[in-house]
């Protein structure tokens, strides 16, 4: 019965390609129907351009193909494991973004973006940093992240000098860097890429130059209507007003307005800023103890070290209420075991004996370890 199936099989195709060889010219249908056929033959003999034509059949519906993503995606998948690498390119976008009712799968677009990395595809590169960075679909590594921007970014893609420029302003997987950041967010920038406006405005308020200021201004105009309802817009628009307020009291309140915009987001640097208001007064009526909160609030956000700010007003600060012993508790806490300016403020503490038994070799010790760590005052403090 089997034999005589496959025999039928073969009359029935043989049928049709007499039928299409003798009467296509006569029947456009048939055309049609032929092309698909003897592609789909052609794919499944292994044929990656016939695979890719099959694919995109189902995927418009066209050549009698049922509009169907689900098989069109199959069929991509073939192509892209025999190494064509815009079926590689549509597989993992398609993972990606999660497109045509197919989900969304880092993972499975991590495997492909791997691919397309060693051929120097910048989109993947790009792409696949953000899966690292975040740690999504893939184990993360903030540095392996920041070296795939580089390489991206030194290719020429303004998405990746975005980042890459962004990752030099805030130090993640890489030492901070402001001057860097600004190459490369004006690289992004010049290049057409709107988003680059907030961030370099933002890193240009950090500089008392005036000339930067007036700058500021200007990208601040440009700043893209979908970004200014963002954390990242409420923060630079308190910074902006903050600057302003250093020659104009009044604009502080305007800061802490849109500080606190920021902070009901979640925002750990906006509450951050709200404390260094509240603890000096500006723009709101003085409250240590607000301020405490609010350094505490922000240090409970990854990658925060506003606890360590607020140790050195416990130890240091002439206006702010002295508190030695949770000052030293937060130094020497687990998360700041490795951190160069904890780590050289306790040197402080051992050496003027602020709360514990004076100690000079204990505080060379802190010095030496971060000057090791890269501390350039503790290593200046070394060398004389």
């Amino acid at each position: 019965m089997k034999q005589l199936a496959i025999v039928a099989v073969l009359l029935i195709l043989g049928g049709f390609v007499y039928y299409t060889k003798f009467y296509q010219k006569d029947d456009p249908v048939a055309l049609v129907r032929a092309e698909f056929m003897n592609s789909v033959q052609a794919a499944e003999a292994g044929d990656v351009g016939a695979q890719m034509r099959v694919a995109k059949m189902f995927e418009e519906g066209t050549y009698g193909a049922n509009k169907d993503f689900y098989t069109a995606l199959l069929w991509y998948e073939k192509a892209a494991q025999n190494g064509n690498a815009n079926a590689q390119i549509k597989v993992a976008e398609v993972y990606f973004f999660g497109k045509n009712g197919i989900e969304k799968n880092m993972a499975e677009a991590a495997k492909w973006y791997k691919l397309l990395v060693q051929k120097n595809n910048i989109v993947a590169m790009n792409n696949l940093a953000n899966l690292y960075m975040k740690g999504d679909g893939v184990p993360q590594d903030i540095t392996y992240a920041v070296e795939l921007y580089k390489k991206a970014a030194e290719l020429g893609d303004e998405v990746a000098q975005y980042n890459l420029g962004r990752a030099y302003r805030d130090g993640r997987g890489v030492e901070r860097n402001p001057q860097l950041a600004r190459t490369w967010l004006e690289k992004s920038l010049a290049q057409g890429y709107a988003d680059a406006s907030l961030p370099l405005a933002k890193l240009l308020l950090q500089d008392e130059n005036n000339s930067n200021l007036l700058e500021a201004q200007q990208l601040i105009k440009n700043i893209p209507v979908e970004e200014q309802n963002s954390i990242d817009y409420y923060s630079l628009m308190g910074d902006y007003y903050a600057r302003l307020g250093k020659s104009a009291e009044d604009q502080y309140s305007s800061a802490y307005q849109w500080y606190s915009k920021a902070a009901d987001q979640g925002d750990s640097y906006a509450y951050f800023k709200l404390a260094e208001l509240l603890r000096q007064g500006l723009g709101v009526e003085k409250d240590f103890d607000q301020a405490i909160m609010m350094y505490q609030i922000a240090d409970s956000h990854e990658g925060s070290r506003a606890n360590i700010t607020l140790a050195y007003l416990y130890l240091f600060n002439q206006d702010f209420p002295k508190n030695y012993d949770h000052a030293i508790e937060i130094l020497q806490s687990p998360k700041y075991v490795r951190d160069k300016i904890a780590l050289y403020y306790l040197s402080f503490v051992y050496q003027r004996g602020l709360g514990v038994a004076q100690d000079k070799v204990r505080a060379q010790q802190l010095v030496k370890q971060s000057c090791q760590l890269g501390h350039q005052e503790a290593c200046n403090q070394l060398s004389h």
